[in-house]
């Protein structure tokens, strides 16, 4: 079936236009993702369990989304006794006919808690398409969400990707996915040096506490040889 876009009315002329039929028309050279990254709809912390959503611009799938003015503020869940969880902030699409549906927004997918937790993942079908924003550490009792439990997943092509012009899509996910897994060599050096280091902390109070003990013992017999060799001398 051939289709095209757009045309005047004429008197009896049936044709019509609808919001899908724009949606296609620039989805052909508009790609999914944040409007130039920065700090575009970058998910921070604001206070205790509630994170705040950038200002920013997005497209999904032709259509158009806008944070305009002030941050959105969402609150996380309440953290689990005794599992960590993984939630995921998304920018969902939503196309289903119905109230309150039909719009763009920011959302919260609460993971699961469990020994080895995973985000949720993302809903792309006919009704629902989400972006992927970023990935939120929930520790076992914790009562205040940090900066480093948010990791961010814009530059992730995958999840999310950036619109920086048009027709072209930077691909960011080789240098995401470097970044993601020198973050986690990094933190695994870290937490090994910080092992190394409590072990050698612990060894050298341990061996200061032996070596101070034998200097001290060392030194109050030569106090004593001293004083006695004086008392002596002034005899």
């Amino acid at each position: 079936m051939e289709t095209f876009y757009f045309f005047d009315d004429l008197e009896g002329d049936a044709r019509e236009y609808n919001t899908a039929d724009f949606a296609e028309f620039f989805s052909g050279f508009i790609g999914n993702g944040i409007v130039f990254l920065g700090d575009n709809l970058k998910i921070d912390i604001d206070y205790r369990m509630d994170i705040q959503v950038n200002t920013g611009k997005a497209w999904i799938n032709g259509r158009y989304y806008h944070n305009r003015d002030t941050v959105k503020i969402m609150t996380v869940q309440p953290a689990d006794a005794s599992y960590t969880r993984i939630d995921r902030v998304v920018l969902r699409l939503d196309l289903r006919e119905q109230i309150g549906s039909r719009k763009i927004s920011a959302e919260i997918k609460t993971g699961t808690p469990a020994a080895e937790p995973v985000a949720p993942a993302l809903q792309r079908d006919n009704e629902i398409w989400e972006l992927g924003l970023a990935d939120i550490t929930v520790n076992p009792g914790v009562k205040e969400v940090l900066q480093s439990n948010i990791f961010d997943l814009r530059m992730d092509k995958e999840m999310c990707g950036e619109v920086s012009g048009l027709f072209e899509q930077p691909d960011l996910t080789a240098i995401y996915n470097q970044y993601a897994a020198k973050w986690q060599e990094c933190e695994a050096k870290m937490a090994a040096d910080e092992a190394t280091y409590n072990s050698w902390w612990a060894f050298f109070v341990d061996t200061a506490d032996v070596v101070w003990a034998g200097f001290k013992q060392t030194w109050n017999e030569h106090i004593a040889d001293f004083d006695a060799w004086y008392a002596k001398a002034k005899a």
